[in-house]
């Protein structure tokens, strides 16, 4: 079941095609620009992109990221309810390991592809 109460919701620039990645994790780059969290869990979350983007508006396009709250996010693997989760490479949700930085925790079971609901409140700690 797919639902959200979303907190903060601000809108970023980004200069990357973000097409086909809504409920993916984002981070910002050196320019202050949201791109797909694709470095995985070594970077601090900014957030999940909330909305699709249209395929090639690269050229400064601006993005919804929901940066708080609770809202949908992709799996990109085998999760529990009640998990902490952080981004894989792709800037998909998997349980999180040692060290990683949180984007929240799953309140559903997932496998990769679904869609799932994530508690942002412990975004941007680090999982001992």
């Amino acid at each position: 079941m797919a639902w959200n109460n979303r907190g903060l919701v601000k809108t970023f620039k980004t200069d990357t095609d973000l097409s086909a990645k809504k409920y993916f994790i984002v981070q910002l780059d050196a320019n202050d620009d949201a791109i797909l969290s694709g470095v995985g869990a070594t970077i601090i979350p900014l957030g999940v992109l909330t909305e699709d983007v249209a395929s090639g508006a690269v050229t400064a396009a601006y993005v919804s990221v929901c940066m708080s709250g609770i809202t949908e996010v992709s799996a990109g693997g085998s999760i529990v309810a009640g998990t902490l989760v952080s981004s894989d490479a792709s800037g998909e949700a998997v349980a999180s390991g040692t060290g990683d930085y949180v984007l929240g925790i799953a309140l559903e079971d997932a496998v990769d592809g679904d869609i799932i609901p994530v508690d942002l409140s412990a975004k941007g700690s680090q999982r001992n």
